[in-house]
């Protein structure tokens, strides 16, 4: 049996310890801390080694599967309220700020279209949640209402393109017509999935 190469294994131990935090994150975030009062969560102590334990899963070196790992986590930690005050939430939402800010890039070179698609759509459904929560979740999840707010301009717009999109390239054969040369979505990788996607229906 071949073991993976060394790079492999340690871009599979990343996928695995993102995926190890968030559950963690989901199953100790309502544990109060016996130290102080009840509105603080057991892993509220851990918010400044959290912050930099993420922050390299999103420099541009960073392959995009593992980005879009740390996106989720990020927003599970966010939408969990181990951090409540604004500027502390701030502080990690900052993560999911350049990305955002960055979703229009051309992709990075170095890997396929598919996997900075798959990155930027990550990031997106983390706003997503994050978003849903702060809605739903009255008043107790006012600081996150006011660190989303600001961005939902951007975000709606990005939502709703991707949805478009979505719907686009799943059309049966029949609409293959209706395939436009430049989708909707900001995301530029999205150009290459709607060729690709045009390009099956046509060989049909």
């Amino acid at each position: 049996m071949v073991s993976p190469p060394p790079l492999v294994r340690a871009l599979q131990l990343r996928i695995i310890g993102l995926e190890a935090l968030k559950d963690v994150i989901s199953l100790f975030a309502t544990s109060r801390d016996v130290d102080l009062d009840e509105n603080h969560s057991i892993l509220e102590q851990y918010h400044a080694q959290f912050t930099a334990a993420m922050r390299p899963a999103f420099t541009p070196e960073t392959p995009p599967d593992i980005t879009a790992i740390a996106a989720q986590v990020v927003a599970v930690w966010i939408s969990s309220g181990v951090n409540k005050t604004v500027s502390d939430v701030r502080r990690v939402q900052s993560l999911l700020v350049t990305p955002l800010e960055t979703i229009e890039s051309p992709p990075d070179a170095a890997y396929n279209e598919r996997a900075t698609t798959m990155s930027r759509l990550a990031v997106l459904s983390s706003w997503a949640r994050m978003a849903i929560i702060a809605a739903e979740g009255g008043e107790s999840m006012s600081y996150l209402r006011t660190v989303v707010q600001p961005h939902l301009p951007a975000l709606s717009k990005h939502w709703l393109s991707a949805l478009n999109d979505y719907a686009l390239i799943t059309l049966p054969p029949e609409y293959r017509g209706q395939i436009p040369v430049r989708p909707s979505c900001p995301c530029v990788s999205c150009v290459a999935v709607c060729d690709h996607r045009r390009q099956q229906l046509t060989d049909i």
